[in-house]
Order: C-alpha cells, then structure tokens, then sequence
C-alpha cells in the first residue's frame, strides 16, 4: 500500500460495534451470531453451533470481551516446527505481546509509511489507551486463521516477506515474531479444495476471527464464503414448472454444442500446446447443456469467461457450479438460485435446471468483439424451432419462431 494513498480524513473510520455485545452472551455461537447479524450475514447453521461447541471454542468468548488484553484460551497450545504437518485442517492463531505503551507507538508509527491503514489503526489505538488508563501490564496482537497445504510457520515466514495486507504490512514495518498456537485437538485430513465445500469448518475459522477483528491483524472479519442474509435479497420470483417432455430437437442442439467444445479444445491446444483434462472437457459440455426447457424452449442462457486452471486440469468438483467452486462463484450461484426461490446446497444438475445453460469460451480471446462474435456464433446452437400455422395472402402457411 502506497503511501500516496488517500489520506485520513477522507477515509472512514473503523469502529467496533460488536464485542460490547459479548458482555451480555453466554456462548460463542450467540456472540458470532451477533457479528454475523451486524454484517448483514446468514446466521449459523445448527452443525455449524455443534461443530464450535466439539472444538472448545467457547473458551474464546473471553478473547471477545477482552480481543487484546486477554490471555489465549488454552483449547490453544503453543507449538514449533517440528510439530507442524502439511496436508491437515489446523486452525491457528499467531501473536505477539506488548506493553501498551509500545505497541501505541508501533501503530502510531505504521499509519506514517501507510495512511490509508488509519481507519483500522485508530480503533486499535482507542483500545490500546483503554489498557493504559487501566494499567494493563501487558497486551497482545493477534491474527487467526486456517490452513491445509501448509503450516502456520510457512504461512507466517511468508507473510514477513510480503506487503499489501494489515498483517504484511505490520510484520515488515516491526520486523516482529509472532509465537504460533494451534486449536488443541483438531487435526482433520483435507486439502484446500475440500475446505472449500466444508462450510461447518468454514464456521470456526470465521467465530475465531470474530473474536479478534477489528482489533487485531486481520484485514477483514475472516471466512472463506460469505453469504448475505435473507432480508438483503428481492422477493424470490420462482421458477415456472419446466416441460415434462424434452423437445426432440434437444438432441441436436447438444450434439452442436458437443462439437463445438471440441473445437474449442483443438483450437486451444494448437495455440497453446496444453491438453485440457477429459474430465474437465464433460463438465464444460454438462454446463453448456440445457436442462430444461418451458414452452418448447430455452429461456435464459449465460455466457462466461473462462474456465479456472484448477478446472482446467480436472481437479475433480472444482467448477462454477461444483461443491469446490472459489468464493466469488458460490456467492454468484447462491444469490441466483435463492432469486428463485432455492436454497444452497442443491447437487449440480439442480442448479443448472435452475439456473439454465452456462457457455465458457475460455478459448476465445480477451479482445471484446471477438467475444461477441463467439456468442453470435453460438446462438445459432440454442435456437429452438416452432411451427405455427399463420395465415397470408396466398392463405396457411408455415412459419419459425425461435426463442433463445
């Protein structure tokens, strides 16, 4: 972050509305419900309650009520390298200590090189003061997260190298070492696609970090997906019922498209030299496929681009409408099926029956108006054809509708 950012009074402030709240809960779940409501985020689900309660977790209501001057639970224990495995779930939280006096001057100093970190820098120092009126010996900075493909060491020694993020920027301007705890008795086998569909899981790492932000080095409120509330959506406009009977020209139309993938796959392996993975190719034809009809027709098709390298290697599940999608396609999909009146999680065929065809052109250049010739040229693939008889001057005669 550049210092020739915007400066501090045209930034707004940072304030934490939510952890006064934790003084009149009695559970985690009541508290992180709390900071999902204020957020405008669906609440917890009854697995998600279950999953903090086996975890241990309440014990971090205190770290709620106190984010800075309070000791870490002991559901988390102080660990080193040698104790640390790749390929495992660990939930984890990094810390350094302070006298209050000295960690004011360090956030003081930080918002110098970096004025647009003021916002989340003052609510901090507010705190810190806080502690110094009463006295408070000694203070912690913290950040929680998770990690599958590395440990919390690697992800630590790799955020001291880097800049961009509150946590970066703060390591590099203190040249500080953050002691790692791991959550006690969590240790599950997953990599990070599988977290990706893992929303139970999901939930402890976003009650761990509502625990802690704003005061603390985390640069948003933490989570992978985050869902909005209900009342934040329109009305839901279901769907009509969809034929019972698939026109017969369905058939063609997905032979088009089926050749028309394969091309797309020549084309992209002529040009580039990579083969894209079989898997992959029949997921990208499911997608483009019609599920549905209404009256005869298609009525909605959706065009994108292009597909991830993760899909494109045939990561199994890791597509725009599978269970390992990244976060800014499982945000889209569950808007778009709860704008029908559905609810997430729905298998892949019930979303595309919901949601209609989806065409990827990754093949396609970037360049605008070959984009749009490539939709034109698709059209043609989901016209469907009626005939109706209309009456002319040399009397019936049959005439085509189509409909996209």
């Amino acid at each position: 972050m550049s210092s020739q950012g915007p400066q501090s009074d045209s930034l707004v402030p940072v304030t934490d509305t939510v952890h006064p709240a934790a003084e009149t809960t009695s559970t985690l779940a009541a508290f992180v419900d709390i900071s999902r409501k204020a957020n405008r985020e669906r609440l917890l689900r009854p697995e998600e309650i279950a999953l903090l309660s086996s975890t241990d977790l309440d014990q971090m209501l205190a770290l709620a009520r106190n984010p800075l001057g309070a000791d870490l639970p002991n559901c988390f224990i102080k660990v080193d390298s040698t104790e640390l495995a790749v390929g495992y779930l660990q939930f984890y939280v990094r810390q350094v200590s302070y006298k209050p006096v000295d960690l004011l001057a360090d956030m003081l100093k930080m918002v110098e090189p970096y004025p647009a970190l003021r916002p989340r820098v003052s609510v901090i120092v507010e705190e810190i003061k806080h502690h110094i009126n009463h006295g408070t010996n000694r203070v912690w900075l913290r950040y929680a997260g998770q990690t599958c493909e590395s440990t919390p060491e690697d992800r630590d020694k790799a955020d001291s190298k880097q800049r961009g993020s509150f946590i970066t920027n703060f390591l590099h301007h203190t040249g500080k070492q953050m002691d790692i705890f791991v959550l006690e008795d969590v240790k599950v086998s997953m990599d990070a696609r599988t977290y990706r569909a893992k929303e139970d899981w999901q939930a402890v790492e976003r009650a761990m970090v509502s625990c802690l932000w704003p005061l603390s080095l985390n640069s948003a409120r933490g989570g992978f997906k985050h869902i909005p509330e209900d009342a934040l959506f329109s009305p839901p406009l279901p769907l009509p019922a969809p034929d019972v009977d698939r026109p017969s020209m369905m058939l063609g139309i997905e032979q088009r498209i089926a050749h028309h993938v394969d091309d797309m796959v020549a084309e992209w392996t002529k040009r580039t030299g990579q083969t894209m993975h079989p898997q992959s190719i029949e997921t990208v034809k499911t997608a483009m496929a019609p599920q549905n009809t209404y009256g005869g027709v298609v009525i909605a098709v959706r065009f994108s681009k292009d597909v991830t390298q993760e899909e494109f290697l045939g990561h199994k599940g890791v597509d725009y409408h599978g269970p390992l999608a990244g976060p800014g396609p499982s945000l889209s999909v569950a808007m778009q099926v709860r704008s029908h009146g559905s609810q997430l999680p729905l298998s892949r065929p019930e979303i595309q029956k919901i949601l209609g065809p989806m065409v990827d052109l990754w093949s396609v250049s970037v360049i605008h108006n070959e984009v749009l010739v490539a939709i034109l040229f698709l059209w043609r693939a989901y016209q469907v054809w009626q005939t109706k008889q209309r009456e002319g001057s040399g009397g019936a005669y049959t005439a085509p509708d189509y409909v996209l």
